[in-house]
């Protein structure tokens, strides 16, 4: 017997982080092109003055993910040209 309830109760919860995931991303690149972040702790207060709270674990993860890199004025995305 398939247990439909639950495979759809799955597919809801992956949905609600892929959503959740999103938005974290995009605060991240929201702070980091509006004002200097030097530090992945300093990132991780900005966004918990936003609600968005993250691991360090995640965050490094999403740092990774959205291609950010360390300059001299904080983390950047790195750009096609680079």
């Amino acid at each position: 017997m398939h247990n439909y309830a639950g495979g759809c109760i799955i597919r809801w919860v992956i949905m609600v982080l892929n959503v959740h995931k999103r938005f974290r991303q995009g605060q991240i690149l929201k702070l980091v092109n509006s004002e200097p972040i030097s530090s992945q702790d300093e990132l991780r207060r900005r966004l918990s003055h936003v609600k968005v709270r993250v691991t360090q674990a995640t965050l490094s993860r999403d740092m990774s993910e959205l291609k950010l890199v360390k300059t001299a004025a904080g983390y950047k995305p790195l750009s096609n040209g680079e």
